[in-house]
């Protein structure tokens, strides 16, 4: 990690970033998504997309390049949030066309290994094991929307409420990742 002029490490945007993306989606969530309202719950899709991104970024600046990984996350929050923008647009005219939507939610977990296959060194096998959970527990949570009903009617627990369940448990691995990467040590938090 680098330092500034008096020899404190530097904050990275990546690295503090992401937690604080976290705890705004779990804020807005919170608000929003009991309403049930149909065009509420749009809107609280914006953090969570933003996440998303911000997965992919961080490991573009982890695996290829710390600046491109900072630098990607600037285009592609305007790409999210247009993303849901259109999908709220498509609903209120009767189409619902969630395919740019779609594509913010699965390109960056199909691009991850793709990044991880071509930039693989031997550096990254200490964080290999994390990624991979990141990418199973967000499959098995996309199983559990899939799966909605059936699961209730199986289990009388909703696929929707296990896939929230998952997604912590992908937070969780986000948690133990930026841990194994930065570990905080006494000099790191008096440098703060």
């Amino acid at each position: 990690m680098s330092s500034d002029s008096k020899g404190r490490p530097k904050k990275l945007s990546i690295q503090y970033g992401f937690p604080q993306k976290v705890q705004k989606a779990l804020f807005l969530a919170s608000f929003i998504r009991p309403t049930l309202k149909r065009r509420m719950v749009d809107w609280d899709r914006i953090p969570i997309t933003i996440v998303f991104m911000s997965f992919l970024s961080a490991t573009a600046a982890e695996l290829v390049n710390r600046r491109l990984g900072i630098r990607l996350l600037r285009p592609l929050v305007p790409v999210v949030i247009g993303s849901v923008l259109w999908w709220h647009y498509t609903e209120t005219i009767g189409r619902g066309d969630l395919r740019l939507y779609g594509w913010v939610q699965f390109y960056p977990m199909l691009a991850i290994p793709l990044l991880l296959w071509l930039y693989y060194r031997p550096a990254v096998k200490t964080i290999l094991p994390i990624l991979v959970w990141i990418v199973v527990w967000y499959v098995i949570a996309k199983v559990f929307e899939a799966f909605d009903f059936p699961i209730y009617r199986a289990i009388g627990v909703s696929g929707h409420t296990l896939k929230h369940l998952a997604a912590a448990v992908t937070t969780w691995y986000f948690v133990m990742l930026f841990r194994k990467q930065y570990p905080v040590t006494a000099t790191t938090v008096q440098a703060t």
